[in-house]
């Protein structure tokens, strides 16, 4: 809401109006008459979603006709309307095969849109970047579990919150999580001459391996390398 105190009209006020725009070219402009609530005092409620749902830095005026038809302005004036973040939170489960991310204390006053999660691994940058809709539950928060095997990586992984209305993408907060990295300790033995055994140490894994493979090369092009599949 934006209030105006309007004194020194001794002729009286004929009507009070005030612009109010967010894009810089004046494009979304919409001149407000304002209601007065007492002797002096005047005020307009304005919907970001009479300008396009756009958030950032808002512009107003107030200009008067008094009864004589005078007509007189004010400079602009800067209001910056925020979107509300929220609190948002991700951790793995304990078998490490999910994300489970939730945003909380999100507050759209009245805003439509869907909040969307943008998940994706650091080594990857962004190669496996997901985009998935937040599923909104009885209490408010807004969740998502994401498939760890959908991105095949391990280590710190990105979660962006963003809420799309009216058209936009708009970022809400952000967050990182991180899945364990198999920790390895390799040993060779000779059991011949020409003949070597690799041994591998393979801990903090709390999912489980699927498959353990040793790459063995001997020229510095690999090209005579051999992916052995290692048995437990």
């Amino acid at each position: 809401r934006i209030d105006a105190e309007i004194t020194n009209t001794p002729n009286g006020l004929k009507k009070v109006q005030i612009p109010v725009w967010s894009n810089e070219d004046q494009s979304d402009i919409i001149w407000y008459t304002a209601t007065e609530n007492d002797e002096n005092h005047y005020s307009v409620t304005v919907n970001i979603n009479n300008h396009s749902g756009n958030f950032g830095n808002y512009y107003y005026s107030c200009y008067t006709t008094t009864n004589t038809e005078i007509f007189t302005g004010i400079k602009d004036e800067i209001k910056n309307i925020e979107l509300d973040s929220g609190a948002l939170g991700a951790a793995t489960n304990q078998k490490e095969t999910q994300i489970q991310i939730k945003l909380e204390e999100l507050n759209l006053d009245g805003i439509k849109g869907q909040v969307k999660f943008a998940i994706w691994s650091v080594e990857k940058e962004q190669d496996d970047l997901e985009w998935a809709n937040a599923n909104k539950q009885e209490d408010g928060t807004y969740v998502y579990n994401a498939d760890i095997s959908k991105h095949k990586t391990s280590g710190t992984y990105n979660i962006h919150a963003y809420v799309y209305t009216n058209g936009k993408m708009i970022k809400l907060s952000e967050t990182t999580v991180e899945v364990s990295k198999p920790e390895v300790i390799l040993t060779t033995t000779d059991i011949s001459t020409g003949v070597f055994r690799i041994d591998a140490e393979i801990t903090n894994t709390p999912n489980g391996l699927k498959k353990v493979q040793i790459p063995v090369w001997s020229n510095e092009d690999q090209s005579d390398i051999i992916w052995y599949t290692a048995t437990e």
